[in-house]
């Protein structure tokens, strides 16, 4: 079988998509610039700033998540019965959820009981969100490295891991740390 029609190999070049490396760096950005805004605020030497940035890249973050997400769905909607996608379905609602309560905390008063309720649901929702995609993407990672050493295509992992994973770590770190000098 030639390599141009190899499904693996689509399979597999389908992890350095633009649309999906503009999403790994976006959900990074997020996840860290969260995590610094509820662990560390006091900290910031300008936490307006960073919350400002969160909330508008968060909201920017919707469209490319939709289309992305949109488009995955169209191709894996027929693997209903699988563990990935159940993980991959749930991790996407609980998104709609986290997006939802960011854009509702922006219309409400700081200091009160409400923003307090929709911010810690909020910060809820985002950590199980990590915890959803993380294992989403670790079963799709592990099936496709497992179908592909079978075939004697085990050097996709270099691929995968190099550019999927750790670039979008990296730039969205160079982001917050970005943003904290400012």
């Amino acid at each position: 079988m030639s390599t141009a029609n190899d499904p693996m190999i689509a399979r597999w070049a389908r992890w350095r998509a633009p649309m999906l490396n503009l999403v790994f760096n976006l959900v990074m950005f997020e996840s860290l610039s969260g995590f610094l805004l509820f662990f560390a605020r006091g900290f910031l030497s300008n936490p307006a700033l960073l919350g400002a940035a969160h909330w508008w890249l968060g909201l920017v973050f919707a469209v490319p998540y939709s289309l992305y997400q949109w488009r995955h769905y169209q191709r894996v909607r027929g693997f209903n019965d699988v563990l990935q996608y159940q993980l991959g379905l749930t991790s996407f609602f609980t998104m709609a959820a986290v997006i939802l309560s960011g854009v509702i905390l922006y219309f409400l008063a700081r200091d009160t009981l409400g923003y307090t309720i929709v911010d810690l649901f909020h910060i809820m929702l985002g950590f199980a969100f990590l915890i959803l995609i993380t294992s989403h993407l670790v079963l799709v990672y592990r099936v496709g490295e497992r179908e592909s050493s079978a075939r004697g295509a085990a050097g996709f992992r270099v691929l995968v891991l190099g550019r999927a994973l750790w670039v979008p770590l990296g730039i969205g770190t160079l982001l917050v740390v970005g943003l904290l000098a400012l």
